[in-house]
């Protein structure tokens, strides 16, 4: 029997920290935000000298580090990007995951070095899309969230030659993989610019049911034995969710992983490690869309929920008898279920424990009973859950991250010993950096090696971004047969040429990158659209003045049933100008050039790269719509292949979900919704359920 493909356990790093945690309960790869350009701006994030201490801790224990670029760029930022993507490669970044395909053609372009991944932002869910990637240049492919573990095997099955990821644990979006707009039209605070402001975690009103609730907040994935299925199947990482959890999370969710991945039994040791991961954080939690995707959404508690510790007997004024149900202890984390979502549950320190015999304790077991004082703003109802949400022996060691030794990257040095110079030389950056140093040579007493007094001088690079490679010495231009120069005046010269390196290692990470090239084959006809909002949604056509477009929707139930759906009408009307919205889309176009097609408002266009990318691509694209995020009013698109037509008119949902209705409504049913003085209508259409605005 074959033994099964090793599945990579990858974690989440918002901090230094974090990553460190991660490899320390057993990761074999994090990932991680920059301070620009991340999904997850509230993180930490890294600098650039934090991630290269990363990159030496990694390189010494075997572990794998990955940046996130995973934002939506608009032309002014393409230098800002490619100035940080020149710094990566000179980490040797292990992969970059990427949402915008502008960012991913210039890695392949200049970059070809970094390996490049597949955000789940880019929404792709089917083989065609994954396929479409893999053509582009992705070595590996995030998956988005929403698929089971049949669909995840029928995509391993139709791509077996590119590498697949699968998030396992965490957070669940309830907006589809990439397709969120509800923080952006509620806040302005765009999800695809690194900024969600986590709509899907506020509560609502619906006036026809009288009730309110947080009818989008999804429980937490929490895949647990699962990860066996994806491993057997071939499926190459695993992911966590998680770059703004605390270091104790990214520990004992990497360790819970980690056992199970290698074969742990122990039926009491998953169960503690269990235990640890949801104490460090976890809401109510399911296999998510793994085996279904049914009752996804708990629309009662948004926060941290941790396990189950006990029931309150009686509430006493400030006193509380409660039954423990677990063993707990002095300065454990509590949390009282109020089940009420306008009362805000907080939590709070175990500060005292009182046993039946009015003894103080510092601990009590499970099924003992105990009183203990709470805050005023933690009085609980008689009947309610108590629930641990930290553990005061988490176990958790200090990071001296100021320890840590930074990267250096080793450069091949050459050194040209004339009669009373040093020139030494070393290639970077696409170019020969070279620099004379003027010294007194002599002629060496004895038969020491001077090329190995070079070697263990500048091997000693101390804060400099270089090390020593390999060194050449040549002193066949001193006129002597043997050289002598003073260890001082080497380490000397060695500060000096360092500082010099490291001075022009700067200037070109931040040069001007390269100027776009003249428009080739990628130059497509100029389609004028009409303003988007007369196009509707999707999957409908409609004409205007003349033209009939039909925009498709992003998400694909059904592969092979669009794509023949598709064959069939623009073999009818072969004048159809057709909307794409995902990448699978793009790839139906390369077969179909002779169809008019255009880049929709979900393939999100920001900069003059990604407009030549798709068109690079092939097919008959031959227009598309700028960001619907940003105006296309006032911009230069000189550079762009078309010019994109301004989508800011569009009014798309704010949510489009597969996670099913919170409030049970039938396919071609509604409902209002209101949240604060806003009014949204809540709809079922198909598989589908959409909030949108109502203006």
């Amino acid at each position: 029997m074959q033994e099964p493909r090793k599945t990579e356990l990858s974690l989440p790093a918002g901090s230094l920290a974090a990553a460190i945690s991660a490899f320390d309960g057993g990761a074999d790869s994090v990932y991680l935000g920059m301070k620009a350009f991340s999904a997850r701006r509230g993180a930490v994030n890294f600098t650039f000298d934090e991630l290269s201490k990363l990159m030496a801790l990694a390189g010494q224990s075997g572990k794998k580090v990955y940046v996130t670029i995973n934002t939506i760029v608009y032309d002014e930022e393409l230098q800002q990007v490619f100035s940080l993507l020149r710094r990566l490669d000179f980490l040797g970044i292990d992969g970059v995951i990427v949402q915008d395909l502008g960012v991913a053609a210039l890695i392949r372009r200049y970059f070809p070095s970094l390996p490049l991944h597949a955000s789940t932002q880019l929404a792709v869910h089917t083989p065609e899309g994954v396929r479409f990637l893999q053509e582009r240049g992705f070595s590996r492919v995030v998956l988005a969230r929403e698929l089971s573990l049949a669909q995840i095997k029928a995509i391993r099955l139709a791509c077996p030659d590119v590498e697949l990821k699968v998030f396992i644990h965490g957070a669940m979006c309830y907006g589809f993989s990439g397709l969120c707009q509800a923080s952006r039209i509620i806040t302005g605070r765009s999800a695809n610019r690194g900024e969600c402001a986590q709509i899907c975690r506020t509560w609502f009103s619906c006036p026809a049911a009288r009730r309110d609730g947080y009818f989008f907040s999804m429980k937490d994935l929490c895949a647990g034995e699962r990860i066996l299925a994806l491993r057997d199947m071939g499926i190459e990482s695993v992911k966590v969710e998680g770059r703004m959890k605390s270091p104790q999370y990214t520990r004992s969710v990497a360790r819970y992983y980690r056992l199970l991945l290698d074969g742990e039994t122990d039926a009491s040791v998953l169960s503690r490690a269990a235990e640890d991961a949801a104490v460090a954080f976890l809401r109510p939690s399911g296999d998510g869309y793994l085996t279904g995707g049914t009752k996804l959404v708990d629309s009662v508690n948004t926060q941290h929920w941790g396990i189950r510790g006990g029931t309150v007997l009686k509430v006493m004024g400030d006193e509380v008898r409660i039954k423990a149900e677990h063993d707990l202890s002095l300065r454990d984390g509590l949390l009282f279920s109020s089940g009420d979502i306008h009362r805000p549950e907080h939590p709070f320190s175990l500060m005292d424990i009182e046993d039946a015999g009015m003894r103080k304790r510092s601990f009590v077991r499970c099924g003992e009973t105990f009183t203990t004082t709470v805050p005023s703003d933690c009085r609980p109802k008689e009947g309610c859950e108590v629930r641990i949400v930290s553990l005061h022996d988490s176990g958790m060691k200090q990071i001296n991250t100021e320890a840590l030794r930074p990267h250096r990257r080793p450069v091949d040095l050459a050194f040209e010993i004339g009669s009373d110079y040093i020139r030494i030389s070393c290639d970077f950056g696409g170019r020969t950096i070279r620099k004379d140093f003027p010294v007194q040579v002599r002629q060496a007493v004895g038969d020491r090696d001077f090329s190995g007094v070079i070697r263990t001088v500048f091997g000693q690079s101390g804060e400099s971004l270089f090390t020593l490679g390999q060194a050449a010495v040549d002193i066949s231009r001193s006129g002597f047969s043997n050289v002598f120069i003073p260890v001082s005046q080497l380490k000397e010269i060695r500060r000096q040429w360092y500082r010099y390196l490291d001075d022009e290692a700067r200037e070109y990470f931040d040069s001007p990158m390269p100027a776009p090239g003249p428009l080739g084959n990628e130059s497509k006809p100029a389609l004028k659209l009409p303003p988007r909002r007369l196009l509707g949604l999707w999957d409908k056509t409609v004409e205007i003045d003349g033209t009939r477009y039909l925009p498709l929707c992003p998400v694909i139930t059904d592969e092979a049933a669009l794509y023949e759906r598709l064959e069939k009408l623009v073999k009818e009307d072969p004048d159809l100008v057709i909307g794409l919205n995902n990448p699978s889309h793009i790839r139906w176009a390369q077969k179909h050039p002779q169809i008019r097609t255009f880049a929709d408002v979900y393939l999100y266009l920001a900069n003059s790269e990604a407009a030549r990318e798709i068109c690079r691509a092939g097919g008959g694209i031959c227009g598309g719509y700028f960001f619907q995020e940003g105006s296309a009013k006032g911009r230069d698109f000189g550079n762009w292949p078309f010019v994109p037509s301004d989508a800011s008119d569009f009014r798309g949902p704010l949510f489009i979900s597969l996670a099913g209705s919170p409030l049970a409504l039938e396919d071609g049913q509604g409902t209002t919704l209101l949240q604060n003085s806003a009014v949204y209508t809540l709809r079922r259409e198909g598989k589908l359920t959409l909030l949108c605005r109502r203006d």
